[in-house]
């Protein structure tokens, strides 16, 4: 959701939410769907010293641990499906914004794209953690990227960039089914930013929304069932969720009082069990102050605030942890994914190849 060859409201860009006058494309979260699972760390985008770096956090909110440390704006972390990498944003090495992955502690930080062009990132994984989606500016007709943004996907290396929308309209925010059949994304395409599905190819395209508002930042819930996403179509961005075809919308939030940068209310993540969904907002905080807080995905209740720091902490991803027996795979309902039985526990013990059965 960030912005590219628009007229900006003061703290917008920063934040990256699409609006009917600042249409900023996204990169969530991301998003980064998953097979359901035990509810890991939660992953943020956070301001330290002065920039944005990454932080992990238990999913009360405690104990915050930083990533990165760069001068430069780290941000938008997406978890791969096994819990052991993120990837996420970063203008570390140059006016422009790359892809970058990392291990969950840190370390081993490595450069995925080199195209130089405005905006490479959004970062979603494949849930087989074969592709990593993402959304980009490298092919657009002027240098500063204007409204031209399409989706890709590459290998986890970075290699193989594949243009899977290839059009004039501004095609963003994708994030991947938990069976991997589908994408979903927003674009501008029919007109006011709306939420689409398709094939992993760019192939069979379905639109799901059809507001006059902007409809953005859409993210599978981790049975495939559900998709949250944000939307202006009450006045103010709020925390939807609607049925995998776009059926049944239910507005989980309503924060419309105060300014409109205080009330925005977006980002939409789901935990790994899908009982829950995080998001970012700038609610009971001071001016250009954005909290991360967590609510009931069926219906929004029991709100619970997880960070209240100055600055900007937000566009969060929730890890999927796995159990890490034979035992506990089974005890917890999991079963083998079409796999041989001598590959169910290949991966250290952990039943990383599994779903729930």
């Amino acid at each position: 959701m960030r912005s590219a060859g628009f007229s900006t409201i003061a703290g917008v860009c920063a934040i990256g939410l699409v609006v009917a006058v600042v249409p900023i494309p996204g990169s969530q979260h991301p998003a980064q769907a998953a097979f359901p699972g035990t509810n890991g760390d939660i992953a943020c985008e956070g301001q330290r010293n002065g920039s944005a770096d990454v932080y992990t956090m238990n999913p009360d909110g405690s104990d915050k641990q930083f990533l990165t440390d760069s001068n430069a704006r780290d941000g938008d972390p997406a978890w791969s499906p096994s819990g052991e990498k993120l990837t996420f944003e970063s203008y570390r090495n140059d006016a422009a914004s790359e892809a970058y992955k990392m291990n969950a502690d840190g370390s081993g930080v490595t450069r995925l794209t080199f195209n130089g062009s405005p905006e490479d990132r959004g970062t979603a994984w494949s849930p087989d953690a074969d592709r990593i989606a993402f959304h980009s500016t490298r092919e657009a007709s002027d240098e500063l990227g204007g409204s031209d943004f399409d989706v890709y996907t590459m290998n986890p290396d970075g290699s193989d960039p594949v243009n899977v929308t290839d059009g004039p309209s501004f095609d963003a925010q994708p994030d991947w089914s938990p069976k991997g059949d589908k994408l979903v994304f927003n674009t501008d395409r029919d007109g006011p930013f709306n939420i689409y599905a398709m094939n992993p190819d760019g192939t069979g395209l379905q639109r799901l929304t059809s507001s006059p508002a902007q409809d953005s930042g859409p993210v599978w819930s981790p049975d495939g069932s559900q998709v949250a996403f944000q939307s202006l179509r009450s006045g103010t961005f709020e925390i939807y969720r609607m049925d995998a075809d776009g059926s049944n919308v239910t507005q989980l939030t309503n924060n419309n009082l105060g300014t409109f940068f205080d009330t925005f209310d977006a980002f939409p993540e789901w935990s790994p069990d899908g009982e829950r969904i995080i998001w970012t907002s700038g609610r009971d905080s001071d001016m250009g102050d954005y909290d991360v807080f967590s609510m009931d995905a069926k219906d929004g209740s029991d709100v619970r605030r997880l960070t209240e720091r100055p600055g900007f902490d937000g566009r969060c991803d929730w890890q999927r942890a796995t159990p890490t027996s034979k035992t506990a795979c089974r005890d917890e309902g999991w079963r083998d994914f079409n796999r041989p039985g001598a590959q169910r526990f290949a991966n250290q013990g952990e039943c990383v190849s599994f779903v729930e059965g």
